[in-house]
């Protein structure tokens, strides 16, 4: 699934996780696209704005969770491989 469709899906059911208002106050960027478990990676500014951090997240068909702590990952790679890795209960 790409992230062009998981957004519009989140969107339909009400959510705002996508909504660029949401991202801006986070500094949310998308890393990665959406792997066939339904995760993907998002880089969020810390508080100060010096320095990213990576959080893995998971569509679960109809809105947005976060897999882990929020900026739970110091480098991109490492998130990539976690929610790569992520294996839903």
């Amino acid at each position: 699934m790409k992230i062009s469709e998981v957004k519009a899906i989140v969107k339909s059911n009400g959510g705002h996780f996508f909504d660029k208002g949401t991202m801006k106050c986070w500094g949310t960027r998308i890393e990665t696209s959406v792997f066939k478990n339904g995760c993907f990676v998002t880089s969020e500014d810390n508080y100060n704005k010096t320095k990213r951090l990576y959080t893995v997240r998971r569509f679960n068909g109809k809105s947005i969770d976060t897999i882990g702590d929020f900026q739970q990952y110091k480098t991109k790679e490492s998130a990539r491989e976690a929610a790569r890795a992520y294996r839903a209960i």
